[in-house]
């Protein structure tokens, strides 16, 4: 029976005090004036997926992600703010542990996420830099945004052991409904009685007698192709970890194990990853540590979405086609039959990441350090595909394989000054002043062959005939010069009179 409800809301200072990464730095919340959103490790694990951007679907305003197809190892569309140039690349600038990422789809095929190397389950944070103020210091590496990855670290305390195993589900959703058997034949023969070249049923029914194996008129086959090409998947995740650290030495250790079975017959991903991140306090003026992280991924690919003998592909045969005789994939259809391509050949991805930093900091005064960081990773993509002579499309005899390999090693080399002082217990000055190099080298070589002895030996140097290759390399540097300047007016003394006001009202 109340009419009045008086309602006092009071600022959330630990919201405010929150920390912030931007570029070469943190600052807290309260004195951050540009767009910086902040998803943690909570966030991130709420949603079990081999790809750790496809959990921030949804999560963050002004930030599109979504994956190009429904393959594991599928590309994404990461988009902040929108699409920032008609011709240029559109992707942000991912920098993990204060190392700009290697970014570069390597595979023939197109569509390949390099980013899935990275496990969720060693990821602290992930701070998006969404406007231009924000993003400057990256430069024009940094004109479709910057996302800042963080890694765990271990914290002073007792040391803490966790073991965690989690298991999702996928199932294709929306499918849709086709023809059946019955239908099928029903609307074909109708097609060709009324055909404007005449009467086509002969030829029609000849059709139906080869791509139905001589059954359609008995009705033995109704396949549903689309329930053959999509099956219900798994996603298994297991990661451990160790931390801890006294007064001076804090260590964070991890492995994880990533399982996932995709929605796509024949799309598989297996990925294995570890890290180790250590710091100690020499003194109370020098400090160093080691960020070093490793994983390696290996996927089972399906053919482009554009081949016959992708399984989504297999929606256009017909269902009075059967998928297998007399235990091997029928060869008749009117399109290839996917399952000749999914026995007798194979399309495989091995990923592998390597990324460390070493970092050191020293400190003139409270408000006076300097830190130098030397930072490398390591990037490789090796794709192998081999057909036999019974898989659909090839016209070379005996077999044909190729072999495409990519490796990029960036190296980056940062040193750079931050001075952050209150005066008068009202003005406040955060300058940072650095220098940067940065430098990547990039491989490339591939080779094909055919005439294998047998389809038990599918390794390219079995081929009897090489029949083409190439190879090419590219390098670039970067050496760049920053500065950036923070001023803050009476943010310490009015945050103070707040607090304490909040504090006398509690």
């Amino acid at each position: 029976g109340q009419d009045t409800i008086n309602v006092v809301m009071a600022v959330d200072y630990a919201l405010l005090d929150e920390i912030l990464l931007i570029g070469y730095g943190n600052q807290s919340k309260r004195f951050i004036t540009d767009n910086i959103v902040k998803v943690t490790a909570r966030d991130i694990a709420e949603i079990p997926t081999p790809n750790v951007f496809t959990t921030l679907a949804g999560k963050v305003a002004g930030v599109q992600v979504n994956q190009t197809n429904g393959k594991i190892e599928s590309g994404l569309n990461f988009r902040i703010r929108g699409r920032s140039s008609l011709s240029a690349g559109t992707d942000p600038l991912f920098v993990l542990d204060g190392i700009p990422l290697i970014n570069l789809d390597e595979s023939t095929e197109g569509q390949s996420n390099p980013l899935i190397t990275l496990s969720p389950s060693e990821i602290e944070s992930i701070d998006i830099l969404k406007d231009a103020s924000a993003a400057a210091i990256y430069g024009s590496r940094g004109s479709n945004g910057v996302v800042l990855i963080t890694t765990k670290k271990g914290q002073y305390g007792e040391s803490k052991f966790s073991i965690n195993f989690s298991n999702g589900m996928s199932e294709p959703t929306n499918t849709l409904d086709w023809l059946n058997a019955e239908q099928y034949v029903e609307l074909l023969l109708e097609s060709a009685q009324r055909s404007s070249f005449g009467d086509l049923t002969g030829f029609v029914e000849n059709t139906f007698d080869r791509i139905s194996n001589d059954t359609w008129r008995d009705g033995t086959y109704d396949t549903d192709w689309q329930d053959i090409a999509l099956r219900d998947g798994y996603i298994r995740d297991m990661d451990f970890s160790m931390s801890g650290g006294s007064e001076k030495t804090r260590f964070f250790f991890s492995g994880a194990y990533n399982d996932t079975k995709g929605i796509v017959d024949g799309n598989n991903l297996n990925r294995i990853s570890t890290r180790i991140n250590v710091d100690h306090d020499f003194s109370t003026k020098l400090s160093a540590g080691m960020n070093l992280g490793y994983s390696r991924t290996n996927i089972d690919r399906v053919a482009r979405d554009a081949s016959f003998v992708n399984p989504l592909q297999a929606i256009a045969q017909a269902p009075i086609s059967p998928p297998i005789v007399d235990r091997e994939p029928f060869d008749n259809t009117f399109y290839p039959n996917y399952l000749l391509e999914d026995k007798y050949a194979f399309f495989n991805s091995k990923l592998r990441r390597l990324s460390g930093k070493l970092f050191g900091i020293y400190k003139f005064a409270d408000w006076l350090q300097w830190q130098t960081n030397f930072s490398y990773e390591y990037y490789g993509q090796k794709e192998n595909y081999f057909g036999g002579p019974l898989s659909p499309l090839n016209t070379a005899t005996n077999g044909y394989s190729y072999v495409n390999n990519a490796e990029t090693e960036n190296y980056v080399i940062s040193s750079y000054l931050t001075f952050d002082k209150t005066f008068n217990d009202i003005h406040n000055f955060n300058v940072v002043l650095g220098t940067e190099f940065n430098r990547a080298e990039r491989i490339f070589d591939n080779i094909e062959g055919i005439e294998f002895p047998s389809s038990d030996f599918t390794n390219i140097g079995s081929a009897a005939n090489i029949i083409g290759g190439g190879g090419g390399a590219s390098r670039f540097s970067f050496l760049s010069y920053f500065f950036r300047t923070t001023y803050s007016l009476h943010e310490f003394a009015d945050s103070e009179v707040d607090r304490q006001h909040h504090l006398r009202q509690v």
